[in-house]
């Protein structure tokens, strides 16, 4: 169920330096994730491309909004991460497993790229880029 929705943030052009009064995560949406207490984020959305409003329903499979280069990102993306509350302040972040997904080490070329059947991407001191596994 999505708890907030944030739309409005500008489309930055990529490698835009980031001013401290924008948000950090720009366009985002969370949402509650039924039966736990934890809450989906997934930012850096084009402006005004969530498909959702809050109270709404998101089902598996739904397409949420478009990836963006709002808030502070230096280049398109989309920010995933689960924490265990609604808001920004005060929470902490949820380990979140992937399966089926291919890998490549920060400065590699993807042709560079390892399988993982399952697992869990690394940060902070080792951060990786990962991709939806292509078939075979």
């Amino acid at each position: 169920t999505v708890v907030s929705v944030v739309a409005d943030h500008p489309d930055l052009a990529p490698q835009t330096p980031w001013r401290p009064w924008r948000s950090v995560l720009g366009n985002q949406i969370v949402l509650h994730v039924d039966d736990t207490d934890h809450h989906l984020v997934l930012a850096h959305l084009q402006r005004d491309s969530i498909t959702f409003r809050s109270g709404d329903h998101v089902g598996i499979g739904d397409a949420v909004g478009r990836v963006g280069n709002s808030g502070r990102s230096g280049t398109p993306r989309l920010h995933l991460h689960v924490q265990d509350g609604p808001d920004a302040a005060g929470v902490e972040g949820v380990p979140v497993p992937f399966c089926g997904y291919e890998v490549v080490d920060r400065g590699e070329s993807w042709d560079a790229a390892y399988s993982i059947t399952d697992g869990m991407p690394t940060g902070r001191d080792h951060p990786q880029v990962i991709r939806l596994k292509r078939a075979e």
